[in-house]
């Protein structure tokens, strides 16, 4: 299938870090879906992450965010974070991770690490 994003670039996703990128198509497009059902704008606040990076955050050793399968997200009003939560769980992958973290307000968002084979590279894609 043929599918261009519409509500994300690829600069989002960059290791804060190293300012290295690597995501997945797959994970792109589960939140571009998650963003259209919310209507409301997400912010990804963190997606892939370099080793170094992950260790300073305390990721886990074998964390999706190194292979690009993994992105935390938070939503600005409109809605509130438990219809974000709401929306989101609806979108849950198979072998994916869905993390409430509502003392931050944030989500981390997975898809199964097989995904990382199909990366993103801001244009259309082909899942």
């Amino acid at each position: 299938m043929k599918y261009e994003p519409k509500y994300f670039a690829l600069r989002e996703f960059k290791c804060s870090d190293c300012g290295a990128v690597l995501i997945s198509s797959s994970l792109v497009f589960w939140l571009d879906m998650i963003r259209r059902a919310a209507g409301a704008p997400i912010t990804v606040t963190s997606g892939f992450r370099c080793a170094k990076h992950n260790a300073r955050v305390g990721g886990a050793q074998t964390s999706r965010h190194m292979i690009g399968c993994a992105s935390d997200i938070s939503i600005a009003r409109p809605i509130s974070y438990s219809a974000f939560v709401e929306i989101s769980a609806r979108f849950k992958v198979d072998g994916g991770e869905f993390v409430s973290y509502p003392e931050d307000a944030f989500i981390h968002f997975a898809v199964p690490r097989i995904e990382a084979e199909k990366t993103w590279d801001g244009g259309v894609m082909y899942l």
